[in-house]
């Protein structure tokens, strides 16, 4: 029998394109919830532990109301003044609900401050608009911040004197970019030109791989600088901070003892992540084709980005951060269309641009060969 085929858009009921479907799941959900259950607690328990107690505790905690600063110019100390808050009664189980119900995390809603590794997400975020001229008019007034996250002895000291920009941590931002591009992406599919829709897509795949860059190298140097109680540095152990990201997950067990227990999915989904981000920030091979199928798939490991995210952090004993929540809390993704049943073949799509061991595979079907014309210059001797 002869197939024919008929060039337009599918037919069909469904309109095709990009779609939320599954929520978090409840393993990640229960190391969230461990993980914010030992922040606001200090006490570090499994879910089937956490479960069996079901005694309501309050976290008691301190915030700031006003920064008393130097009053002498010998005087290098400065004082806080805070408000004791007491928050609301919870246990394991009500946190598990109130994410539920609401799909995400709100600190508020306990009386509870929002979640965040002060030496890993803190971060002075300062745009500069002035300069402040001495009266001779030779020097400016200078802004000096302090890297105190990361100790005393830290060899370097962020100074301003004029119009700039500084920033401590890359962290929140990172996580608030990654979660609005990747909204902008699955709800844009169809409005937002192609061209640069595949641009946003190259930088939110970058963004993400750079995130998990940044959140290693500020471990390591956390544990050379002003390492926490039960870590150990040894740099002949670790080796060079410049070297290969997948190495870099080796540091966790060498500074603090425990192992970084990824899922293998999400291992996997990494792996996977960052060798399209070198695909498509070096343009080796020399073309790019993808279906929004492999989108799809792309857009998920940016999510599980953030699951490996979480895992490192629980495996160094820090907070999730609000932003980070924000993001572990948006679905997955699906592509969807009228005829959802024609399986990719994997010889289609970004398969197709990837370097073969031999000649391009020939499989059977019809094919349409598209062909481009140039503009050419004809010289003289031609």
């Amino acid at each position: 029998m002869t197939e024919t085929f008929r060039v337009g858009r599918r037919p069909g009921d469904v309109a095709t394109g990009l779609y939320w479907s599954k929520p978090l799941e409840g393993r990640t959900r229960n190391v969230l919830i461990c993980n914010l259950m030992r922040h606001y607690l200090g006490k570090d328990r499994t879910p089937d532990e956490w479960r069996r107690d079901e005694t309501r505790q309050i976290c008691r905690w301190a915030k700031p109301k006003a920064l008393m600063l130097p009053r002498a110019k010998d005087d290098p100390s400065s004082t806080t003044e805070e408000t004791i808050i007491e928050s609301n009664p919870f246990r394991f189980r009500d946190l598990v609900r109130h994410t539920e119900k609401v799909a995400g995390f709100d600190a508020s809603h306990f009386s509870l401050p929002p979640p965040q590794c002060d030496w890993l997400d803190h971060s002075i975020h300062m745009q500069h608009g002035l300069v402040a001229l001495s009266n001779s008019g030779r020097r400016n007034l200078h802004f000096r911040f302090p890297l105190g996250h990361f100790g005393a002895s830290v060899p370097m000291m962020p100074r301003i004197d004029r119009e700039g920009y500084i920033s401590t941590s890359f962290q929140a931002e990172l996580a608030r970019n990654v979660a609005a591009r990747r909204k902008r992406l699955v709800e844009g599919l169809t409005t937002i030109d192609a061209n640069q829709w595949c641009f946003e897509l190259r930088t939110l795949i970058g963004e993400a791989i750079s995130w998990v860059d940044i959140t290693l190298n500020t471990i390591y140097l956390k544990a050379k600088y002003d390492p926490l109680p039960g870590w150990t540095f040894d740099e002949a152990v670790l080796g060079s901070r410049i070297t290969k990201l997948a190495e870099k997950f080796n540091w966790i067990r060498k500074i603090c003892g425990k192992d970084l227990a990824l899922p293998t999915q999400i291992r996997d989904s990494f792996s996977m992540l960052r060798k399209v981000r070198n695909h498509l920030q070096h343009f080796d091979p020399p073309c790019l084709c993808f279906t929004f199928e492999d989108a799809a798939n792309w857009l998920n490991a940016v999510h599980d980005v953030a699951i490996l995210q979480l895992y490192t952090r629980d495996a160094m004993k820090v907070a999730a951060s609000q932003p980070l929540i924000d993001l572990l809390f948006q679905k997955k993704v699906e592509f969807r269309s009228p005829t959802a049943a024609n399986i990719q073949p994997d010889y289609v799509g970004y398969n197709s641009t990837t370097w073969q061991s031999g000649p391009p595979p020939e499989h059977p079907g019809d094919e349409v060969i598209m062909v481009t014309f140039t503009n050419r210059i004809l010289y003289p001797d031609e």
